[in-house]
C-alpha cells in the first residue's frame, strides 16, 4: 500500500511487545515454581541421605538462589524505554562513538521489546538513540554524555 495507518503499526508493534513481556513474565513464573519444587526435593534428599551428590546438589541450589536474591544478573542486555509510557523503544538505533576519536565504532537495532546486545571494548564511549518515525525515517532522541565502558558490553535500561 501506498499509504498506511501509523498509529495501528504502531498499536501492533505495542501489542507485539506486550505479548512478548507477557510469555517472559509466566516463564519467570513457571521458572520459580520448579526452582522452588527442586529445592525442596533436593532439601529433602539431603536429609534422608547426606551423601556426596545430595550435598553437592543441594550446595548448587542454595548457590543459586544466593546469587538470585543477591541479584547477580548474567545478561548483558540493554533496554531502550520511553520515559513518559515506560513502553519500549522497538526497532530504534543505538549509535556508539568513541568520546576519543569522535568515530562511531558499532551501531545495533532494539528488538520488538526495546532490547539490545552491544558488545564492545573498554574505553569512553558517547550513545545516541534514533527513533524510527512514522515516515520511515529516524529522529534522534537521545545522546548520553560521555561514560566508561568496563565490562565490555553497554547494558542497563536506558530512557529516551
Amino acid at each position: 500500500p501506498i499509504i498506511f495507518n501509523q498509529d495501528e503499526v504502531r498499536k501492533h508493534e505495542e501489542a507485539i511487545a506486550q505479548a512478548y513481556e507477557h510469555r517472559v513474565i509466566i516463564f519467570n513464573r513457571v521458572s520459580d515454581i520448579l526452582f522452588g519444587i527442586g529445592i525442596i526435593v533436593s532439601l529433602v534428599a539431603f536429609i534422608v541421605s547426606p551423601n556426596i551428590y545430595n550435598i553437592v546438589v543441594f550446595g548448587i541450589y542454595i548457590a543459586l538462589l544466593i546469587g538470585k536474591e543477591v541479584g547477580v544478573s548474567l545478561s548483558k542486555l540493554g533496554t531502550i524505554v520511553k520515559k513518559d509510557t515506560g513502553q519500549p523503544l522497538a526497532g530504534a538505533i543505538i549509535r556508539v562513538f568513541s568520546a576519543t576519536m569522535g568515530n562511531e565504532v558499532i551501531h545495533k537495532v532494539t528488538t520488538e521489546t526495546g532490547k539490545f546486545y552491544c558488545l564492545i571494548p573498554n574505553g569512553t564511549y558517547i550513545v545516541t538513540i534514533e527513533e524510527k518515525q512514522p515516515d520511515g525515517t529516524y529522529a534522534k532522541v537521545f545522546t548520553s554524555k560521555e561514560f566508561v565502558v568496563e565490562k565490555g558490553t553497554i547494558r542497563g535500561t536506558w530512557g529516551v
